[in-house]
């Protein structure tokens, strides 16, 4: 890429310009975005648009964006942050919380200090209980706060935008729910008051008369009297029906070409004539919602297709989660039952072929299907004496049934969703509601504590002994929500809504939010058990009713996160209610976080680490170090040379604000200049930011390391890297470090053209004959700024062997060879030379060190394994059988594979536990009879699971090196047997 300049400048330009012409103005690309479209550097977009004087892409939308602020914020200026977001992001924006956070403040400002007076805060009030309300619209969409959550925006934002909403293409395969999706967008147009209560909705398949473009057309437009043959009269049609209200056309693709163009025209205008019609224009004011299967690119004209602003493109269900298919499956079968009005109880094995099998048509077919095997179950039961259909796997089609023998993988994913066999109980839904009821006010927790208190002080209690009897009676009552598996099935979310208030679901999923973010694991209750609480706290502090009579003693230092979440709930209720709520609710909340999510794969804040440099080197650091450790934690910031400091320093802030856990962050920058950045974004933000200059990988490993897996502040990973003997600013020792880059060679000229481009390919071509892989770039002095600069940013990235030309450029440790010596052969030779790979005696003994590790009894081949667990089990078992590891290594393997991606180079998993659980060090290696999947995108066959301590990093990175750079992994595919594994490190 960095080479390609056979295209001209010009031609990328003028496709720059029309690029950021035809963006969306809500949405512009960004520099990274634009790059890719180009094929060329993110360097080069920066300096072209600098060029061109065309603003960076938040520059580029912020009139736009102020704008909206504007409007929202004088209807009700005490919206907070989150709301507003979301109510941006209505509109069509996709952005942060932390870019409205930005802005919001000028805008607030601006609103106050003008004359123009804002709007009542009831006007907010109002349209808050209606959100609510609207939510309703969506929410027999399966998959509504999950799969479809960005779509079903999107359809709001195109019922919503002023003043008649924007017309809407939905588009997906056959039976992915168009139609329904049509009908809720009605539904909510209505609810929301932007169409009356009696407006109409109108269905036409255009696929009934696709066959008679003239009956089509007058179906859609009307007819006058004699306009063709049966005419016999005129005719309103559908589009006069469905003035004022929204007109569904289904498989538009099959409207005629003429059809199209008529129906652009009414987009355009309001205006439309009836088929035969030459003097008369009649208005109109419809919405259209139209839907195709078919790709809207290729099977409708471009006029028209530029006409609808909205598309909306619905996944398939082999694309939406199992959970949400699973949904699907037992609404469908509960609609059967209610149809025969007999129960089902429906075998284990039929809910896993109905997962599994392969449903071309989407829900549409699954719908079909399942009510083809409640027919054939009924049949067999309709003359027994029994108010019970049993569907098994012999109702099931053979294509349906075949599922269970196939596809393993969908297989264990399937059972990860715990599925058992499913009774629908029609005949005692009364009496399951019923007994939700019951559940619901028995665990009404605070008139639980109250009776228990009664119940202590009668019995002569003290104080201090009572508050500890009650916590731990409250924590046993938990539990035993926890243990009610038949609860959680009969209590879903629709039918919650009708036992709390409507703003509590709104506010339990904000709440669910909040505690993701610090929980791995919540159990299944928390939600149903928190908006059960949640409700009676609003309840009690309406009526006036105190929250409880005894505040249950905690200890703050076994629940600090608890308490620091749940007050940060408490707020959110108070604000989301305009309740005044009592401080004691921060305990009883902290307890329900405490019992419900776990604690041991319970993510801790740390110290984030940014890595700023100039040109492409930042990102490539930060995807190695994330790599190599198995987290996602390092985040990369290139800053172009010609990008302006407070550009880069606005970028940083951003960053910083975004990702910072609370505990600090870490800028290892490449130059002294930036080295100022920390200081000016810790005033800014208040955030304590901390930096050290000329960074390196190796550098950035080891700040990683510390914050992301030990967990050390950020002054004592500053104090512990300044005192590591390599570096004094940077690592001083960078021999292994170039060992395993990439080598490259660069060659100079005065343009980059001419002798540059001949001197690369003349190289290319003797250095591939002697067998060396390398990469040549060529550079000008006119093209690059600096190349001597440019030259010694690379080296972080390559290991450059020379640099090569007419123009003689000195650089410290790179030598330099002239054009003549590479003519007359010499300087090839010397190349070569410097080529060649010499290992001293320190890379000797890390070879040896590495070949300890290896044990002929851990290398295990043609492993059988079906699932990852399998594998991580049986290599941690031998390890611990073998005690080179203690019993906690296993658990602490699963819990790096929960923090991040163990696949390294995109071909071998490498799994890893914490030092401190090894005994002995050692690799265990197995190669597996079949690929399985590691996680959401690799399938490995290669496995490398280490055990190793902190003085064996060395040997890490020499295999790091091996599986990169010297073909291991496909070694240990072709090896035959251990000893042949074992030589491959020696």
């Amino acid at each position: 890429m960095q080479n390609n300049y056979s295209i001209s400048w010009r031609d990328y330009m003028q496709r720059l310009i029309e690029l950021i012409n035809s963006e969306d103005k809500k949405n512009p690309y960004t520099d990274q975005e634009l790059a890719e479209f180009l094929s060329i550097p993110r360097l080069k977009v920066i300096q072209k648009r600098n060029e061109l004087n065309i603003p960076d892409s938040r520059d580029r939308r912020k009139e736009l964006l102020l704008a909206d602020l504007r409007e929202i914020l004088k209807k009700n200026i005490n919206l907070s942050e989150r709301k507003v977001t979301e109510l941006m992001m209505e509109r069509g924006y996709n952005i942060s919380r932390s870019i409205i956070s930005k802005n919001i403040k000028d805008v607030i400002q601006e609103i106050k200090g003008g004359n123009e007076s804002t709007l009542p805060n009831e006007t907010l009030v109002i349209k808050e209980k209606d959100n609510n309300k609207n939510e309703e619209s969506f929410q027999k969409l399966i998959g509504y706060r999950g799969s479809l959550r960005n779509k079903i925006d999107l359809a709001k934002a195109a019922i919503l935008y002023p003043p008649n909403g924007l017309h809407t293409l939905i588009y997906g395969g056959s039976g992915v729910g168009k139609s329904e999706l049509a009908e809720c967008m009605y539904e909510f147009s209505v609810l929301s008051g932007v169409k009356s209560k009696d407006a109409p909705f109108i269905v036409f398949n255009c696929a009934d008369y696709a066959e008679n473009p003239n009956l089509l057309i007058a179906q859609l437009f009307g007819v006058i009297k004699g306009a063709y043959t049966g005419a016999n009269s005129d005719k309103e049609g559908l589009v006069e029906k469905a003035n004022g209200g929204i007109l569904f056309l289904d498989e538009i693709h099959r409207l005629p070409s003429e059809g199209q163009e008529i129906l652009f025209y009414l987009i355009d205008k309001g205006k439309y004539r009836r088929l035969g019609e030459t003097n008369v224009e009649r208005k109109v004011n419809v919405l259209i919602l139209a839907a195709t299967t078919e790709n809207p690119e290729s099977n409708l004209l471009l006029t028209f297709r530029r006409r609808i602003p909205v598309l909306i493109e619905l996944p398939k269900l082999t694309e939406r989660p199992l959970s949400e298919r699973l949904e699907v499956i037992v609404m469908f079968l509960t609609r059967e039952a209610r149809r025969i009005n007999r129960n089902l109880l429906v075998k284990k094995d039929v809910l896993t072929c109905l997962m599994m099998y392969n449903c071309k048509a989407n829900i549409g077919q699954l719908k079909s299907d399942i009510q083809v095997i409640c027919a054939k179950s009924y049949v067999k039961y309709m003359f027994k004496n029994t108010d019970e259909v049993v569907i098994d796997i012999e109702d099931l089609s053979l294509s349906i049934k075949s599922a269970l023998s196939e596809g393993q993988k969908e297989k264990k994913q399937v059972k990860n969703l715990g599925i058992d066999d499913l009774y629908i109980d029609i005949k005692n839904e009364q009496k399951n509601k019923d007994e939700i009821y019951k559940y619901v006010n028995e665990n009404e927790i605070y008139h639980y504590i109250e009776e228990q208190f009664k119940k202590l002080e009668l019995e002569g209690i003290k104080n201090e002994e009572m508050d500890e009897i009650l916590l731990e009676k409250v924590e046993n009552k938990l539990g035993k929500i926890i243990d009610n598996k038949k609860i959680t099935k009969l209590l879903n979310i629709n039918e919650l809504k009708t036992i709390v208030r409507p703003e509590v679901i709104n506010i339990t999923e904000g709440i669910l939010e909040l505690v993701r973010e610090k929980y791995k694991f919540i159990n299944n209750s928390f939600f149903i058990a928190l908006a059960i609480h949640i409700n009676f706290t609003i309840e009690r502090v309406m009526n006036g009713k105190v929250i409880t009579k005894s505040n249950i003693h905690m200890e703050k230092a076994t629940m600090v996160q608890e308490m620091k979440i749940a007050e940060k709930i408490r707020i959110m209720i108070e604000k989301s209610t305009k309740l005044k709520i009592p401080k004691e609710e921060t305990t009883y909340i902290a307890i329900y976080i405490k019992k419900f999510c776990s604690d041991v794969f319970n993510v801790k804040p740390k110290v984030r680490v940014i890595i700023i440099t100039h040109g492409h080197v930042a990102c490539g650091i930060a995807d190695i170090v994330n790599q190599l450790l198995g987290v996602e934690d390092t985040v990369g910031i290139e800053i172009a040379l010609d990008e302006s400091p407070e550009s880069g320093i606005e970028r940083t802030i951003e960053l910083v604000q975004e990702i910072d856990e609370g505990r600090g962050c870490l800028l290892l920058v490449d130059m002294g200049s930036l080295g100022m950045f920390s200081t000016i974004v810790e005033e800014r933000t208040g955030i304590k930011t901390m930096s050290l200059a000329r960074v390196d990988t190796l550098l950035a490993l080891e700040a990683v390391r510390k914050a992301s897996i030990e967990g050390a502040s950020l002054e004592d990973i500053v104090e512990m890297l300044k005192e590591v003997k390599e570096y004094n600013g940077t690592f001083k020792s960078e021999i292994a470090g170039k060992k395993n880059k990439k080598k490259a060679i660069i060659t100079v000229c005065l343009t980059g053209e001419g002798n540059s481009l001949s001197i690369k390919k003349y190289l290319e071509s003797h250095l591939k004959t002697a067998n060396h892989s390398i990469e040549i770039f060529a550079m000008g002095l006119i093209r690059e700024k600096d190349v001597e600069a440019e030259i010694t940013k690379m080296s972080s990235e390559y290991d450059i062997v020379a640099v090569c030309g007419t123009i003689k450029v000195n650089i410290a440790n790179i030598p330099f060879i002239d054009y003549d010596s590479i003519l007359n052969g010499s300087g090839i030779n010397r190349l070569i030379k410097l080529m060649e790979i010499q290992f001293d005696n320190k890379e000797m003994l890390v070879y040896e060190r590495l070949n300890k590790l290896i044990y002929e009894e851990f290398i295990l081949l043609n492993l059988d394994c079906v699932f990852k667990e399998e594998v991580i089990d049986k290599m941690a078992e031998l390890l611990e059988e073998k005690g080179f590891v203690n019993n906690k290594f296993m658990l602490n393997l699963y819990k790096r594979e929960a923090m991040g991606n163990s696949v390294f180079n995109k071909e071998v998993a490498i799994p890893h536990g914490l030092p401190e659980n090894i005994i002995r060090p050692a690799i265990v290696i197995a190669k597996l009879n079949k690929p399985i999947q590691w996680d959401n995108e690799t399938a490995v066959d290669i496995v490398f699971m280490l055990a190793l301590k902190e003085d064996n990093r060395e040997e890490i990175k020499k295999l790091f090196y091996m599986v990169r750079e010297k073909n291991l992994v496909n070694n240990v595919r072709i090896a035959q047997s251990e000893k042949e594994v074992k030589k491959l490190f020696s």
